[in-house]
């Protein structure tokens, strides 16, 4: 299976791995040389002198390596910055280090270094949410402590945290919404940094004519999340539409999935189009849910969203028009709520043409690195 993916897009990743003229290769072959060459008791003492070392030696080289220092013009830095979504080929919930350059924007791990020049950013936006501090095993933790004690830690053990959201086109157009988590100050520094506040808008290519039975049924093109009569933060938007494109990637009946903007001869012939608009949303509080028991299951705190999907085939036909509605209420993540939505979608679209069951093998023009978010 062949890819179309165009991996110079503005982001870069580069690969660090251990090799065989690595330091701790160099010195086991030096030290073993050097114990032949020495009288047996010396050679004793030695080789025990290198068993105690060799352990703490072995360590330094395994710690993580910084793909590339930060620059020294860099405008601002947060050193522990949690990838959420939307970075193509990057897993979700990895940590590592977010750089804002004039030029461009840099996330570090020990093993990547992901580049997003700031020409193709068309948004930098701050937010937060509150999390639980222990993540699933601190949740899990809470929900044992027996008579209702959990619900009263809830607002002990979740926090406040701050959200910075990167919507961006790669070098063939394809729209991309990047979160991540960091603290409230360091994404309300960055978002005043970067000058551009504007949204994503939608990029309808001119449509080439198709040849005859070139369009195959089971393609889909998703176009960007639009809310226009609702204040709907930026990390639910790039939430929703990264969850939508990742649930349709997963499931093999859509032949191909194609992100909005993308360029490609192929995407302007898609079968079908995908629009979501939001026409409500309320953000909700998942600590107040969690500590008011009864009430935060049907009254306090809920977070709510509804989303209008239609599914248009290549003529401007209208195949499918429903709402979509979403909860999420008790001791639960707010920021769940967009994999639901997403999850109903998908539901949806497999009773439409949109959807083969028993798809014929093609040649994917899907981002394969979407797959690893």
């Amino acid at each position: 299976m062949t890819s179309q993916l165009d991996h110079n897009r503005g982001e870069r990743t580069l690969l660090s791995a251990a090799a065989p003229g690595s330091a701790a290769f160099i010195r086991s072959n030096v030290s073993a040389r050097a114990c032949r060459r020495l009288h047996p008791f010396v050679s004793s003492l030695f080789r025990a002198a290198l068993f105690i070392t060799g352990p703490a030696l072995a360590a330094q080289d395994a710690a993580p390596v910084p793909s590339s220092p930060p620059p020294d013009d860099f405008l601002w830095k947060a050193e522990r910055a949690r990838h959420l979504i939307g970075l193509p080929g990057i897993k979700a919930k990895l940590d590592g280090e977010l750089v804002l350059t004039p030029n461009e924007i840099m996330f570090t791990t020990p093993d990547h270094l992901t580049i997003i020049n700031r020409t193709r950013i068309h948004a930098l936006s701050a937010g937060d949410q509150r999390i639980e501090k222990g993540g699933r095993l601190g949740w899990l933790g809470r929900r044992a402590i027996p008579y209702g004690g959990g619900s009263v830690m809830a607002m002990v053990t979740q926090s406040k945290v701050g959200l910075l959201t990167i919507e961006f086109r790669d070098s063939s157009g394809r729209y991309h919404g990047a979160v991540f988590v960091l603290p409230k100050s360091e994404a309300l520094r960055a978002s005043a940094l970067f000058s551009s506040s504007e949204g994503p808008r939608a990029i309808e290519e001119p449509q080439p004519p198709c040849e005859p039975g070139f369009v195959d049924p089971s393609t889909i093109k998703v176009s960007t999340v639009v809310a226009p009569n609702v204040a709907l933060p930026a990390e639910y938007r790039a939430l929703l539409y990264e969850r939508v494109v990742h649930r349709l990637l997963a499931d093999k009946g859509f032949g191909r999935v194609y992100r909005d903007g993308d360029r490609s001869s192929a995407a302007s012939c898609r079968a079908s189009k995908l629009t979501l608009t939001v026409h409500e949303f309320t953000k909700g509080n998942a600590a107040l849910r969690a500590s008011t028991g009864p009430l935060g299951m049907f009254f306090l705190g809920i977070t709510r969203l509804r989303v209008q999907l239609v599914l248009e085939d290549h003529l401007g036909q209208v195949i499918l028009d429903k709402n979509l509605k979403a909860a999420k209420r008790g001791d639960s993540e707010s920021l769940d709520i967009a994999d639901n939505i997403a999850k109903s979608l998908r539901k949806k679209l497999r009773k439409t043409p949109a959807h083969d069951p028993s798809p014929k093998s093609i040649t994917s023009t899907t981002n394969d690195l979407d797959k690893e978010n």
